[in-house]
Order: structure tokens, then C-alpha cells, then sequence
């Protein structure tokens, strides 16, 4: 539930688009912008009303009309921030025509901008698209680099609200290549900052985290507290996604202290997040500070998607408490709110809504609503909110006893949480040996220079020697001499050769036990100490290859019974004993030549090669008969069982690793169907294991 929870959190954290950060146009560069108005559009430790004051008399002082018009389009900017959308409106619409009244470009320019800005905001992205549209037809007429810029970010932010992801992409590109050009500095942290967070909704996780670093660094050099703090939120979602849950609340606190007086809404994130890395870590208390005080501060801003995002983590941390009325409560307000976010904002909601409601039972009216969430999810393109909706949908599914699509689903969910799983492990590794190799590399040059400059002083040992003996006897004494300095520094340099060797022989060890190190944590279960997903991933393959041919391999799937009551009885720390526990008892009662793994939860796989079937149902029985004992937790005894699906490899029956995997999955559910605590052989034919319509559930 926890990691479906931090799950949920990442896609959350990006509900509440900063209008002040998506703008740009109080960092861009305006010829008929007074110097007054720009200095008082930059300011970030007022308050937005205070702002807006100032803002408000010095659009009533103005004699000029321009001046008046850009006083105008910075009221705009502050009144939005303060959610007082209908004068939002109204100072737009004055603003449209005051902009075309006044010859100025740049000012015509940075009013549609607001335009498109301000209904994007505000999910009115028809109006949007115009503006946008209007800004292409000036940029055609009159080419400027800047403008361009802001074209191309305005039109990624709408591309990203609407869930055209590959088309943003490309907008923010095109922006930050501009930007690097130019050296744009805080701008370019900004474009960064909206690349990794569509790297992170995809599940290019390393990408984002590489991204978002450099925008740290650009607007740490900028010293720009707003970017630096939207920065270090945003790692610290990924990090904690990541299963760094410390590191993750170390970049949350430290974006907190960042935080201005005008940046208010980045306030509400991180304070809401805060609380989540609390929750995860089971600080329960402490957690319901922090989400309060996220929720005050929601209302209080009445923005929309502020209030989504609070209310729903309030929701999620009453559902981990065992509060599903309160839960419902708070998920429910958060539904009012629906037809005022954006439309990959309203997935979510949905999302979140389905979960809470599935939580007291499965319906079909849930399930035909998770089902929808899953389908728009796959139309956004948005791989991590779909691999959330696939988890809800096979629960509901199984709730309901429809084993078959149950199965179908949470293959897909497989399928799609390996690859992610697999891309972050590999470019961990990847960036590590790249590290290695580059010092590698550097040594290797330095003893190339080095036998380089033994080869020249050996030919000018040569060359003097020949001149010594033509000199003859009166040069030989001064010749020798020269002789003695020159081995002298030889042997310094065969020294220093021999010093750089052991340098590179330690660098290669070092490289050789960083590599072990982490091989070994890519393929080892950080709770149990067994091999994880990754690694037996790799064995099942290796297995069916060897094997497959005499079927002399069998699979076994292993599933605690009824682990989701221990949770919720004793706790989640009774639940990690247990699970702990298992795998000891487990790898104690299996042949030497077994490989035992966590395949994910609180399920298990064991590959055993070199068996027949009447062996790997002895084998099977005897980890089943060592699971059967209660275990001993805060002096009381905790009940565990588990039920065990067994396959053989058979070239006839099974086409590739999955079918095999299949095979164990479908015996593991006839053995949970049949009263569970007992070892079930997979059936030869398929047909009998996805007939089943019924399935017990934890």
C-alpha cells in the first residue's frame, strides 16, 4: 500500500502548475517594459498582495498608456496568483485592448503571452490555442530569438497539460537548445526543470534525475531561491521514488527553506510532500502536521489544483491509518474540484478516487471506473500513472473473481514495472562505470606520457655515449658524470612508472569491487537478502535454456497467505518480519542448488534445476512445511502459511520464459482457490487454470 501511495505522491506533486514560473516574461527582456514595473514583477520576498498593491497604484499614477499597460499586465500576474480570477479576466481583456491600441511589439507580444499563460492556468485552453496562434502570426512578422523561446515554452506547457508528452518534449528542447546558445541561465533551469519532470512521468527516472541536477547547479549560480527550490522538490519526489526515502526528504526539507513569501504555492507542494516521505516512513504524527498545515494553506490560496493535491494526500494518509470513512471524505471534496483541474489532472483524480473506494470492497461500478482511468492513462502516454491504474485495476479484478483478467492485467503490470525497473538499475551502473572508466582512462594516459619520456632519455643516454667515445679519453670523465645524472633520473622515472602501475592495479580492483557491489545491489532484495526480480529474471532465462529440452527444471511460485490481515493486524514492521522470516525458513529447507527470490510483495520464486517432478513436489512441500509455524514478534506469535504453484519446463506446452512464469502463477491460484496452505502442479493444460473465475485475496 505504501509504495502505491509513493507512487500516487509523484504523480501528485506535479498537480499545481506555477503560473509565475511558466510565465518567463518577468526574466525576458522588453524595450517600452518600465524599469519601475520590472523591478516590482522580479520582487519574490513580498507577499503577492502587497504586489498587487503596489502594482495597483502605480496602474492608477500612470500618465502614459504604455505604462499603464504594462502596470496592467503585472496586476494581471499577481491577481492570478492570488486566485482572484474574474479581475483576472476583466484586466485581460483591458489588457488585449490596450495592446493593440499601442504601437509596441514587445508589449503586444508579452500580453498574448499572459493571454495564453493565464487560460492555459485556468483550463481554458481553446482561448489558449488562440493566443499562441496569435504569437506565431508576430513572430512570422517580426523573427526575434527571445520571443521564440517563449513561444516554444508556452506551447510545451499546453502540450503537457493536455498529455501530448512527446510534442512537449520537443518544445522544451527546442527552448533549452536556444537557451544554451544564449546562456539563459535561469531560464535554461526552468526549461531543464520541465524536461525532467516529463522524463519522470514517463519513467526515464535517471534522465530526470541528471536533468533536474543541472538545473540545481544553473540556478544555484543564479541565485534564484524560486527555480533552486523547484528544483530540489522535484528531486526529492524522484529520489523517494527511487526507494531513497531519505535522501528524497533531505532535498524536500532543504527546497522548504528556500521557499519566498510570494512563492506560495511551491509552499503547499512541498509541505503536502513533506508529510508523504513522513507517512512512508510510518511517522504517522508527524505526517498529519505537515498535510494539515498543506491543506490550510490549499483553501486558503482556493486555487484548484492546489486543493486536489492536498485534499488527496490527506486522503491517502487517513486510507494508510485505517480511516476509510475520513479518507472517502476527503477524496469526495477533492471530486468537487474535477471539472477545474486539467485533463491529465482529472486521471489522477479518478485514480486516487477509484483506490479509496476499492479500499472497503470491489464493485463493478468501481472497476468499470478504474478500467476508464487505465484507458485514458494509456491514451495520456503517461507510463507511470498507467502502471498505477493497472495495479488498481487487477485488485478490483481479483476482488471481484475474475481470475482470468485478473492474470491478463497483472502481466501487463509486470511487463511494464520490469522494463522501468530494469532502465533505472541499468543506467545506475552505467553512470558509475562510466565514472570508473573515465579515471581509467586518465591513468592509462598519464603512463603513456610517462614511458614516453623513459623512450627520449633513453636515446639521449645513446646519443652522448657515442659523442663520449669520439671525444676520446678527455671527454669521458665529464661524459660518465653526465651518464650517472641521467640513470639517476631514470630510475626516478622506472619508480614513478612502476608507482602509476600500482595505481591503475589498484583503480582496476577498485573498479572490479565497485561492479561486484553493484551487481549486488541491482539483483538482491535490500529486505530480505534473497535475490530480487531483476536477478531471477536473469536464472529463469539462463534455466530455460539448459533445461528446456528434457524439462529437467521446475518453477515454483510462492504466495504468503492472507500476509495483507497480518499488515493490517500487527502492522507493517510485523509484516517485514514475517516476510524476512520466510525467506530464511525457505532457503533453510531448499537444496543447495535451488536459487530462492522475492518476485515482488509477498511472493516468492524458487527455480531448482536438475529435478523431475515427483522431486520438485517434494522439494515444494518441504519450503511449505517449514512456513507453517507461527512467528514470534513483540512477544506474541504471528500465524503464516503459504500456498505454492509448481510448473516444469516442457517444450511442448510452454513457448517462452513468460509462459513458464505463467504456468506457476496459474498452479499458485488453483492452490489459493483450493483453501491455500498446499502445493498445486500446474495443470498440462492451460485451459484449466484461466477457467478459473475465483480467487482468495489477502
Amino acid at each position: 500500500m505504501l509504495r502505491l501511495l509513493c507512487l500516487i505522491g509523484l504523480l501528485l506533486c506535479s498537480l499545481a502548475i506555477q503560473l509565475r514560473a511558466e510565465t518567463l516574461t518577468a526574466h525576458a527582456e522588453f524595450a517600452s517594459q518600465p524599469a519601475a514595473v520590472r523591478v516590482l514583477r522580479a520582487t519574490m520576498d513580498l507577499s503577492a498582495t502587497d504586489l498587487r498593491d503596489q502594482a495597483e497604484v502605480m496602474r492608477e499614477a500612470a500618465k502614459d498608456p504604455t505604462e499603464r499597460a504594462w502596470a496592467t499586465l503585472a496586476l494581471i500576474e499577481f491577481e492570478t496568483e492570488l486566485e482572484h480570477e474574474e479581475a483576472t479576466f476583466v484586466l485581460l481583456d483591458e489588457l488585449d485592448q490596450a495592446s493593440l491600441k499601442i504601437d509596441k511589439p514587445d508589449l503586444r507580444f508579452a500580453a498574448l503571452t499572459a493571454m495564453a499563460v493565464v487560460n492555459t492556468h485556468r483550463n481554458r485552453l481553446d482561448r489558449a490555442q488562440a493566443a499562441l496562434q496569435q504569437m506565431r502570426v508576430q513572430l512570422a512578422e517580426s523573427p526575434n530569438p527571445q520571443w521564440q523561446t517563449l513561444l516554444d515554452h508556452n506551447e510545451g506547457v499546453l502540450q503537457r497539460k493536455l498529455g501530448q508528452f512527446d510534442d512537449a518534449l520537443k518544445s522544451f528542447s527546442r527552448a533549452a537548445q536556444r537557451l544554451r546558445e544564449s546562456e539563459g541561465g535561469v531560464w535554461l533551469a526552468h526549461e531543464l526543470n520541465s524536461i525532467g519532470m516529463l522524463h519522470g512521468r514517463t519513467g526515464r527516472f535517471s534522465d530526470a534525475v541528471i536533468v533536474h541536477k543541472e538545473a540545481l547547479q544553473l540556478a544555484r549560480d543564479g541565485a534564484n531561491k524560486a527555480e533552486i527550490a523547484r528544483s530540489l522538490r522535484l528531486l526529492g519526489v524522484l529520489y523517494r521514488n527511487l526507494d531513497d526515502e531519505e535522501r528524497g526528504t533531505e532535498y524536500l526539507r532543504e527546497a522548504l527553506s528556500q521557499i519566498q513569501r510570494r512563492n506560495r504555492r511551491e509552499a503547499i507542494i512541498l509541505t503536502a510532500e513533506l508529510g508523504i516521505s513522513l507517512m512512508n516512513m510510518e511517522r504517522f504524527d508527524e505526517a498529519a502536521v505537515f498535510v494539515e498545515q498543506a491543506v490550510t494553506m490549499a483553501e486558503e490560496s482556493g486555487n484548484a489544483p492546489n486543493k486536489v493535491n492536498a485534499y488527496s494526500r490527506m486522503a491517502d494518509l487517513e486510507l494508510v491509518r485505517g480511516h476509510w470513512e475520513a479518507a472517502k471524505r476527503w477524496v469526495d471534496r477533492a471530486w468537487l474540484e474535477y471539472d477545474r483541474v486539467a485533463v491529465r489532472d482529472q486521471v489522477l483524480l479518478g485514480l486516487s478516487r477509484v483506490r479509496v473506494y476499492s479500499a472497503r470492497g470491489a464493485t463493478a461500478e468501481t472497476l468499470l471506473d478504474a478500467r476508464k482511468t487505465l484507458a485514458a492513462a494509456r491514451k495520456l502516454g503517461d507510463r507511470i500513472l498507467e502502471r498505477a491504474a493497472l495495479d488498481v485495476v487487477a485488485e478490483l479484478e481479483l476482488g471481484l473473481g475474475d481470475a482470468t483478467s485478473a492474470y491478463v492485467t497483472r502481466k501487463a503490470h509486470q511487463k511494464l514495472d520490469k522494463e522501468l525497473a530494469m532502465d533505472v538499475a541499468g543506467r545506475r551502473i552505467a553512470v558509475l562505470e562510466a565514472s570508473l572508466e573515465q579515471e581509467k582512462s586518465q591513468t592509462e594516459r598519464q603512463l603513456l606520457t610517462n614511458e614516453s619520456q623513459i623512450k627520449d632519455l633513453l636515446l639521449t643516454r645513446q646519443r652522448y655515449f657515442g659523442i663520449a667515445l669520439i671525444s676520446g679519453m678527455i671527454a669521458l670523465i665529464a661524459v660518465l658524470t653526465l651518464l650517472y645524472f641521467r640513470v639517476r633520473t631514470m630510475r626516478r622515472a622506472n619508480a614513478e612508472l612502476r608507482a602509476n602501475r600500482d595505481q591503475l592495479a589498484q583503480l582496476h580492483a577498485a573498479l572490479l569491487k565497485t561492479s561486484e557491489r553493484l551487481e549486488h545491489m541491482a539483483t538482491t532484495d535490500a529486505l530480505t537478502g534473497i535475490d530480487n526480480r531483476r536477478a531471477m529474471l536473469g536464472h529463469i532465462e539462463r534455466a530455460w535454456h539448459r533445461y528446456r529440452a528434457d524439462a529437467a527444471a521446475c518453477l515454483i511460485l510462492v504466495d504468503l497467505d492472507h500476509f495483507k490481515q497480518i499488515n493490517d493486524r500487527h502492522g507493517h514492521m510485523a509484516g517485514d518480519a514475517v516476510l524476512r522470516g520466510s525467506a530464511t525458513r525457505m532457503r533453510d529447507a531448499l537444496p543447495e542448488r535451488a536459487k530462492l527470490g522475492r518476485w515482488g510483495g509477498e511472493e516468492f520464486i524458487i527455480i531448482v534445476e536438475s529435478t523431475d517432478e515427483a522431486e520438485a513436489l517434494r522439494i515444494a512441500e518441504g519450503a511449505r512445511t517449514s512456513l507453517a509455524h507461527a512467528f514470534e514478534f513483540n512477544d506474541g506469535l504471528i500465524p503464516c502459511s503459504g500456498s505454492f504453484g509448481v510448473a516444469m519446463i516442457s517444450l511442448e506446452l510452454l513457448s517462452n520464459t513468460d509462459d513458464w512464469i505463467a504456468a506457476a502463477d496459474r498452479a499458485l491460484y488453483r492452490a489459493k482457490r483450493e483453501g491455500r496452505n498446499r502445493v498445486q502442479l500446474a495443470s498440462p493444460n492451460a485451459a484449466d487454470d484461466l477457467s478459473l473465475r475465483t480467487r482468495a485475496t489477502d
